[in-house]
């Protein structure tokens, strides 16, 4: 009995050990990463693994203009900073340069699949 329990053990581990030279590790990958399911990869950059620095594109940030946080798109404000100082009076806003609007910048990032 235990030569058949040894002789099954060594089939199971020998055939775990083909699937897994078998199956194509991306060139950029440490050796511990490893795949769970076809496709998908559980990748290590603390291992040295630079596929996900790979896979992530960045774009240029989206711009698009808002009404000003500050003066509520009043173009001035009575505030210390915004205030004319010498006659004591609301000057234009800062934060927008008295247009009563303000330049919002959105990062986008998104991924690729490894093999682009």
């Amino acid at each position: 009995m235990a030569f058949v329990k040894s002789k099954i053990v060594k089939g199971v581990a020998s055939s775990k050990a083909e699937d897994v030279s078998t199956k194509a590790r991306p060139a950029n990958c440490a050796a511990s990463c490893y795949e769970v399911e076809p496709g998908r990869w559980i990748h290590r950059p603390e291992h040295g693994c630079k596929t996900l620095a790979l896979m992530l594109e960045f774009k240029p940030p989206r711009t698009f203009k808002r009404v000003c946080w500050h003066c509520g798109g009043l173009k001035v404000c009575t505030c210390l900073v915004c205030r004319n100082r010498q006659t004591d009076k609301s000057g234009p806003c800062l934060p927008c340069r008295g247009t009563g609007e303000v330049d919002t910048h959105v990062f986008v990032v998104t991924s690729r699949s490894p093999s682009e």
